[in-house]
């Protein structure tokens, strides 16, 4: 149910970081349609070429292995701040796909009991799906629940 509200929703945006272009771009124009505040994972330090590999393959070179736990708990920290400002997570997951970081953050972000939208269904784990209440294709889509 819409409740209209006086100050519009925060979102924090949760995701792989092989869509980080597409993040930055679904984060623009949250902001151009006047979403105050929209918090991102910080990929900045990856490169295209990094990003393109598996996980599995990234999880060997050690400068990047020894990384990931601070980026996770610093998303923790951002999907906490904005849960305490009664924001919402937005899942950006092309073609369904989930990777574990992700998972693990809408684990929080449902712990916090955060509205939880996303892009599309989760491409096969089907108990991912049940902690979605909704899901947008655009950010015009996801504003109306901001309100």
């Amino acid at each position: 149910q819409l409740v209209e509200r006086e100050f519009m929703r925060p979102v924090v945006i949760c995701s792989s970081q092989k869509f980080k272009d597409e993040v930055r771009v679904f984060t623009q124009n949250l902001e151009k349609l006047g979403v105050p505040l929209v918090i991102q994972p910080d990929f900045k330090r990856h490169s295209n070429k990094m990003i393109r590999k598996p996980e599995h393959r990234r999880l060997k070179v050690s400068s990047y292995k020894t990384r990931v736990p601070g980026m996770v708990f610093k998303h923790f920290r951002n999907i906490d701040m904005v849960a305490r400002m009664g924001g919402v997570c937005f899942v950006y997951n092309p073609g369904g796909y989930v990777g574990f970081n992700t998972t693990l953050e809408v684990g929080r972000a449902d712990g916090l009991r955060m509205p939880i939208f996303a892009l599309e269904p989760h491409d096969y784990e089907l108990a991912f799906n049940i902690l979605i209440n909704h899901y947008v294709q655009k950010p015009e889509d996801l504003l109306r629940w901001l309100k």
